[in-house]
C-alpha cells in the first residue's frame, strides 16, 4: 500500500532524483512527510486523465488542463528546472508485502542557484558535476541566496500548481498542496505496483500560481540487478548491469555515482542512457572523481524511468515514473563505518565515516 512521501528539494532541486530525483541528486534525499489532509483515494469512475477539467487551486471557476498527449521521453535542464513529480516503486524490503508505491512532488517559483552544477567533464552521455562557486560580499540576508552573478536574489520558495490529478495508475490519484511549503503528498490507498510496464501515466495540473500543464509518461518494469555492489578503482572500467526490459523510446535510465556523501570534495558523475541492460562510465570521469577524494558509504544509484517534462514560461517541470536501485561502491582501501566497532583496532571511525 502507498506510504506518504514528502519530496524535499535535492541538490538539483528535485529529484529525485534524482539531479533525483531526483535528483540528478541530480537527486538527493527525499524525506517522509505528514499526510496531506486533502489527499484522497477515489474509485476508478472518479479518475481524470490529463485533458479533463479540474478545479484550479480551490477556485470556483474550472481551469482547463491541456491534453497530455502520448509519452515522449525528456528531462529538464537543471538550469531551468523548477521541480517535478515522481511516482516510484519502493521494493527494497525483503518481504513483498512491504513493497509500496510513492507519489509526490514539489515546484518552486524559481531555480535555486546552488542546484545548477558546473559541468567539468563530459563524455558518452556522462557528465562530471561539481557544485557552483557562489560568492556574495556582503553576505546575503535571511530569505535571500547568492546568485550566479555574485549578487543576492530571493531564495525560491514552494508554489502551488493547483490541483494535480494522475491517471493511468492502479487507482486514480488527486493531490492538493497547502501553504506555506506547497509540497504535494498522496496518503491514500494505491494498490502496489501503482503502474505496469508500458502503461501510459498522465499528470495534469490546474495551474495554481502559474499556467496549467499536462505530461504523459510510460510505466516501467521493476529493476533487476545481478548483485548489490560495484567496484571502483583507478584505471578500472565501471560497468553497471541490469536486466533490460522491452525497448521503448519513452523509457531511459539514469546513473549517478557519488563517492563523497559524507565529506571530501562534492562531485558526482551523472549519466543518461538507453534501457539496454548495460552502461559503462567513461574512465576519464571515474579517474577524475577518485582524484577528488571520497568518504564513507559511497553509492551508485541506477534509475529506470519513464520521464516527461513541461516547458513553461517560468521554467521546466518534470514528471517521472521510476524504479531505482542503489548499489554499494567498493573502493580499495576503504572501510565505511558508523561507529568504532565497525573498524579493526587500532583504527577508529572518522568524521567522514571511514576507518582510519
Amino acid at each position: 500500500m502507498l506510504a506518504a512521501l514528502a519530496f524535499a528539494c535535492s541538490e538539483d532541486g528535485g529529484d529525485a532524483s534524482g539531479d533525483g530525483a531526483g535528483t540528478p541528486d541530480d537527486g538527493s534525499a527525499d524525506a517522509p512527510g505528514p499526510a496531506n489532509p486533502d489527499s484522497t483515494a477515489r474509485g476508478p469512475e472518479a479518475g481524470s486523465e490529463g485533458g479533463d477539467t479540474l478545479s484550479g487551486d480551490g477556485d470556483a471557476d474550472a481551469t482547463a488542463v491541456p491534453d497530455a498527449g502520448s509519452p515522449v521521453y525528456g528531462t529538464c535542464d537543471l538550469a531551468t528546472r523548477l521541480g517535478g513529480f515522481t511516482v516510484g516503486l519502493d521494493e527494497g524490503a525483503p518481504d513483498p508485502a512491504d513493497h509500496f508505491t510513492t507519489v509526490g512532488g514539489e515546484v518552486r517559483d524559481g531555480v535555486v542557484p546552488a542546484d545548477v552544477p558546473n559541468v567539468t567533464m563530459e563524455e558518452a552521455g556522462c557528465r562530471l558535476l561539481r557544485p557552483p562557486e557562489l560568492f556574495c560580499d556582503p553576505a546575503c540576508e535571511s530569505g535571500d541566496t547568492c546568485g550566479a552573478e555574485g549578487s543576492c536574489v530571493a531564495f525560491p520558495v514552494g508554489m502551488s500548481v493547483g490541483d494535480v490529478t494522475l491517471g493511468g495508475l492502479s487507482a486514480p490519484v488527486e493531490i492538493t498542496a497547502r501553504p506555506p511549503s506547497y509540497r504535494y503528498f498522496f496518503a491514500g490507498d494505491l494498490p502496489h505496483p501503482g503502474f505496469g510496464p508500458g502503461d501510459t501515466v498522465t499528470l495534469g495540473a490546474a495551474g495554481g500560481d502559474g499556467e496549467p500543464f499536462a505530461i504523459a509518461v510510460e510505466g516501467v518494469a521493476p529493476l533487476e540487478v545481478p548483485g548489490p555492489s560495484v567496484a571502483l578503482a583507478t584505471d578500472q572500467p565501471v560497468v553497471v548491469r541490469w536486466t533490460a526490459a522491452d525497448g521503448s523510446d519513452a523509457v531511459g535510465v539514469e546513473v549517478e555515482l557519488n563517492i563523497a556523501n559524507h565529506g571530501g570534495t562534492p562531485a558526482r558523475i551523472l549519466c543518461e542512457g538507453d534501457d539496454s541492460g548495460e552502461l559503462e562510465l567513461p574512465l576519464a570521469l571515474t579517474n577524475a572523481l577518485l582524484e577528488l577524494g571520497y568518504s564513507g558509504f559511497p553509492s551508485l544509484r541506477l534509475t529506470r524511468q519513464g520521464a516527461g517534462k513541461a516547458e513553461l514560461a517560468a521554467g521546466c517541470i518534470d514528471f517521472r515514473v521510476q524504479s531505482e536501485f542503489v548499489f554499494e561502491v567498493e573502493i580499495p582501501g576503504l572501510t565505511s563505518c558508523s561507529t568504532d566497532q565497525d573498524c579493526e583496532s587500532p583504527e577508529t571511525c572518522q568524521l567522514d565515516l571511514t576507518c582510519g
